[in-house]
């Protein structure tokens, strides 16, 4: 499986070479004898992308129509089609009545924000407290990739801790309420070191408006430097300026 977020007019090309890549390891792995019967056969792969992007995935689906002049040929060129899973275009409703783990992952990684993916996983509660062990695990992985991509602030391993706290299934509200909680911090923080970072830049100007009408003052560097607790090099930047 292949996940995309932009649409790639190479994906027909890009999935052979993958799909050679596990047939060559398979050929690898085999014993010698046994890939020389005549009775060997590879193993079946079914190449499937999964598309969350905004717009319509518009790059052909067969590997027969990527080849220049395939109309003049019938069953003697390579051809193979992938399927193509579009995220987007499925609505909340068609998804949340399937009830399964395909759903549940296609419901969450549709665009969302910090309240929509949160509001999303109660919503999808019923569905993931009916998960087997195995499934419910695959479902976490998943949504641990995510909050990675979606949130690039959340230091990995505070996603890593809150995600381990809730392996086990019967665990959902804990999930839901960590996450919940460590991304609002995030956010926090975020806004808090904004407000800092706006706070310093506002005290710097208006120092630097204090020291340009002492320059033109003929105030000393070291005056200035004393009023305004600027560095001599900033001053004589300054001075460079006002010239």
């Amino acid at each position: 499986m292949e996940m995309q977020s932009t649409v790639d007019f190479q994906m027909p090309f890009r999935l052979l070479q993958y799909m050679v890549e596990i047939w060559r390891t398979e050929l690898n792995n085999q014993e010698q004898e046994e890939a020389k019967r005549k009775s060997y056969r590879l193993p079946i792969i079914i190449p499937i992308v999964l598309y969350n992007g905004k717009y319509n995935w518009t790059a052909v689906k067969s590997f027969k129509e990527y080849q220049h002049g395939h109309e003049s040929f019938g069953d003697q060129i390579l051809n193979f089609q992938y399927i193509l899973i579009d995220v987007v275009r499925y609505s909340e409703e068609e998804l949340l009545k399937l009830e399964n783990l395909i759903a549940a992952i296609f419901y969450l990684d549709q665009k969302a924000d910090k309240n929509v993916i949160i509001s999303k996983l109660k919503k999808l509660k019923p569905i993931l407290k009916k998960l087997n062990p195995i499934k419910y695990r695959l479902f976490v992985i998943w949504l641990k990739r995510i909050v990675q991509s979606r949130f690039k602030d959340m230091e990995p391993e505070k996603v890593e801790a809150i995600l381990a706290e809730s392996q086990d299934k019967q665990e959902v509200d804990v999930l839901i309420t960590n996450l919940e909680r460590a991304l609002d911090e995030m956010i926090s923080e975020g806004k808090l070191e904004g407000k800092l970072e706006g706070k310093l830049e506002g005290k710097l100007e208006e120092k630097l408006k204090v020291a340009k009408k002492m320059i033109s003052r003929g105030f000393s560097i070291e005056e200035i430097m004393e009023l305004t607790e600027l560095s001599k090099e900033d001053i004589e930047k300054l001075q460079e300026k006002e010239k």
